[in-house]
């Protein structure tokens, strides 16, 4: 068994899954990319910044917000729902509001540098094929390209978002994947 270096034990803990019912202000992100859509049923809008993304998902007034990033630091403690550390593996499901459902999974490991170059070529084309929202930057002091991919498929009622967050640094390979959903009216 391998011991993590402190600065890959540090990113691994360092992330978090944050989320709102309501909207979150840009200033507090370094938005690098961002996409909206819409429907008659829902509202999307999602950012992608280095290491981190936000999803914001509405109806009808009603908001799940999801923030994904490498410090909790520097997002605002006001109106958390909830916050989930990223490392290992978690899942997680919440109802916001009358009719929103949110269902999550993060999984987070600490890679070889091979196996982090093959997943990050991987990732960049994937991102490129599919048109994602992606984001790869180069640290000072790093040997290889970090990479944010944020890639969502939008349903009539429901919205699954993926996103890879692979930071060169330490090895880190954090994989999310969602499911926003406006739930059926309930017969009165």
């Amino acid at each position: 068994m391998s011991t993590l270096s402190p600065r890959a034990l540090a990113s691994l803990q360092a992330y978090r899954l944050m989320l709102f019912s309501r909207a979150v202000h840009p200033e507090f992100f370094e938005i690098r990319k961002r996409r909206s859509s819409h429907n008659r049923q829902y509202e999307l809008d999602t950012w992608l910044a280095r290491g981190a993304h936000v999803i914001t998902f509405s109806h009808e007034g009603e908001n799940i917000v999801e923030v994904l990033t490498p410090s909790e630091q520097a997002v605002p403690p006001r109106g958390v729902v909830e916050s989930i550390p990223c490392a290992g593996e978690r899942e997680h499901e919440s109802r916001f509001g009358g009719r929103l459902n949110y269902i999550t999974s993060v999984q987070t490991e600490i890679v070889s540098d091979n196996l982090y170059r093959a997943t990050l070529r991987e990732m960049h084309e994937h991102a490129v094929e599919n048109s994602s929202l992606m984001h790869r930057w180069r640290e000072d002091d790093s040997r290889m390209d970090s990479l944010s991919v944020l890639d969502v498929q939008c349903y009539p009622c429901e919205v699954h978002a993926q996103s890879w967050h692979l930071d060169a640094g330490c090895g880190l390979v954090l994989r999310s994947q969602a499911i926003f959903e406006v739930l059926a009216k309930k017969e009165e």
